[in-house]
């Protein structure tokens, strides 16, 4: 089918709404409801869909909305703590995160820690337990997720994600982010005899400055997963490193150059 055919096109028409409340005493409340339908695109114009709100298809009003956060945050001094449903920013969990790309983006069931006591420094720590993912059901919070290309295999986290990231400002025109994850019970579509731990860590230096010569940034990022038995049949130590210089020598011309690597097993997750 060409491109613009009806047979290989999918669309959503979808509508979010944010309800915060201050509930005193450094209580913070924060809910969104999603409704997710199609309006008629499907009748002339696609064939499919991005995202549902359930299982059931959009057959009922039911069917096409979904709470997709309610959190409860509470502040004291530098520090905050929010539980709940929530997104995660990219910034701050750079291995679960929640991804904008497709119609809405995917929440997780999290508490997370956020302090500011240290001067350019913050600290945050998180207990990730569940999201809805990307794609599919936005209402179904399950295990974390990743694709992999070994087999067409799901790696997944049965258990928790507990996460530590530190980014600091110190140095000049420098952001420096970095993060240390243990993840429990591993598995990869039932594939291996057991489920097994796994550490993961990332670190990420970004340059950028106003005043750095034809608008330069300069992106610096690797990171490395590692199961706690590197031995089992379909799991296997993967590092991967990058890097990306980009300028904007004049008024709407923006040049940007990246390398990446990535060092693995192409027969194991």
């Amino acid at each position: 089918d060409d491109l613009f055919d009806k047979d290989t096109a999918g669309a959503n028409f979808g509508v979010q709404l944010n309800l915060d409340a201050d509930l005193k005493n450094g209580f913070t409340f924060g809910s969104q409801l999603s409704y997710l339908g199609t309006a008629g695109l499907e009748k002339n114009l696609v064939t499919g869909v991005r995202q549902t709100a359930t299982d059931n298809g959009m057959s009922n009003i039911s069917d096409e909305i979904a709470l997709t956060k309610i959190f409860v945050a509470k502040k004291v001094g530098n520090t905050t703590v929010k539980v709940g449903r929530q997104a995660l920013p990219m910034s701050l969990s750079p291995l679960a995160f929640s991804e904008g790309w497709n119609v809405f983006e995917n929440t997780f069931e999290a508490a997370l820690i956020v302090n500011s006591d240290i001067p350019d420094t913050l600290v945050v720590g998180a207990y990730v337990g569940q999201s809805n993912g990307s794609t599919g059901d936005i209402a179904s919070f399950g295990d974390l997720r990743v694709r992999t290309t070994a087999s067409t295999t799901n790696a997944t986290v049965a258990g928790t994600a507990y996460m530590l990231t530190v980014q600091n400002k110190s140095i000049p025109m420098t952001t420096v982010t970095a993060s240390y994850y243990d993840l429990a019970n591993v598995g990869a579509n039932l594939l291996v005899t057991e489920d097994i731990g796994a550490d993961a860590v990332w670190a990420d230096v970004a340059i950028a400055d106003k005043s750095l010569p034809m608008g330069l940034k300069i992106g610096l990022q690797a990171g490395s997963i590692m199961p706690d038995d590197a031995t089992a049949t379909k799991f296997a130590d993967t590092t991967a490193l990058g890097i990306k210089v980009g300028l904007a020598p004049i008024k709407d011309l923006t040049l940007c150059a990246a390398y990446t690597s990535v060092d693995g097993d192409d027969n194991k997750v």
